[in-house]
């Protein structure tokens, strides 16, 4: 841990002194360069870049050969590139291998597109991490006994790693697309210098495996939320059951009982909703005879315990309404008759 911890520290002091008086900061215009492999280069070739002779007279001699730069492109995109030549392209240009085109995200038809270019001191490498897009990979390596080296082996064509770096790996004569999602250590740029130094490569699940695990998560999710409705659903009908069992109880008790034969009784028969018929005596004296019968209809017939209604006669000329008030005159004329019950429209 003390002889890690060290290395870290005099990584950090020689990057210090790599980086002191040592700038160059320019807007260049992409061309594609595959002159690394027309000189069959093949360690470090893939992104080897060539730039203007500008910015070897800003580094210096003594880092040209280990310089890395930084490339952004309009899109947001970055990648880091090693150095093939000076002074290969023309001012104002720099050449650029196609997988790194791939990394910023440009096709070979955003030729002379501008890119940022920027001097970058790298940390050396320890760790990275690659994804790939499909479970393919997966199953290409099923068969190989040592994933780690394939992969290690196409580090090798690169002098740098960014996070973000779309990588091409190549099993039994197939193409996979992988992508750089963790360097080790992180400065806080996100990129890597990869000379020099031994690197261990670990994959994670693919971009599709974490698709699919999103899917079944969504899905268990939604399954839980759907399921938890339907509990508050099932919670609220038994709260309205218990509710309603309340007022029930409450009108019940509210009901007063019925009065015996006189000359202020008068007998009804109230045909319900519920298809029950029912028949009993109320004294028309009484102030609220009204509110008497219809609480009397609500307390046999759950349908109307918070329902609007009238009671009317089948001719229609007697109509009762909740709440409405009968004069004692009026009351006197009510005779034994059928009400039926009709919605308050």
């Amino acid at each position: 841990m003390q002889r890690e911890k060290r290395t870290q520290r005099e990584d950090a002091e020689r990057l210090a002194t790599l980086n002191e008086g040592v700038t160059y900061a320019s807007t260049l215009r992409v061309e594609i360069s595959d002159e690394a492999e027309r000189r069959g280069i093949r360690a470090r070739g893939d992104d080897k870049a060539r730039l203007p002779g500008g910015a070897a007279d800003a580094l210096g001699a003594g880092r040209s050969g280990r310089a890395h730069f930084r490339v952004e492109a309009s899109n947001g995109r970055t990648c880091h590139v090693g150095v093939l030549d000076y002074g290969g392209v023309s001012t104002g240009m720099i050449g650029i291998p196609r997988p790194m085109l791939r990394s910023l995200g440009l096709r070979e038809t955003d030729v002379g597109a501008e890119v940022r270019v920027t001097y970058a001191a790298l940390p050396s490498a320890t760790r990275m991490t690659l994804k790939p897009k499909t479970n393919e990979f997966a199953r290409a390596c099923e068969a190989e006994e040592n994933v780690r080296d394939i992969l290690e082996r196409t580090m090798m064509g690169r002098s740098a790693a960014t996070v973000g770096d779309e990588i091409e790996v190549t099993v039994r004569d197939a193409t996979y697309d992988l992508r750089v999602v963790r360097v080790e250590p992180d400065d806080g740029h996100g990129a890597v210098s990869l000379l020099e130094t031994d690197v261990e490569v670990d994959l994670e699940p693919s971009d599709e495996y974490d698709e699919f695990v999103s899917r079944e998560r969504r899905r268990k999710e939604e399954f839980e939320r759907a399921k938890e409705a339907l509990a508050e659903r099932e919670r609220e009908k038994e709260t309205e059951k218990l509710r309603a069992a309340e007022r029930r109880r409450a009108l019940l008790e509210s009901i007063v009982e019925e009065p015996p034969s006189g000359s202020s009784v008068v007998t009804l028969r109230l045909n319900l909703p519920n298809g029950a018929v029912k028949t009993r005596r109320f004294d028309r004296s009484r102030g609220c005879f009204v509110r008497d019968v219809f609480d009397y209809a609500r307390s046999v017939d759950d349908d109307l315990m918070d329902a609007r209604f009238i009671l009317t006669t089948r001719q229609g000329d007697v109509v009762l309404r909740d709440g409405e008030n009968v004069d004692a005159a009026d009351a006197a004329r009510l005779h034994a008759q059928t009400f039926f019950v009709r919605r308050d429209e």
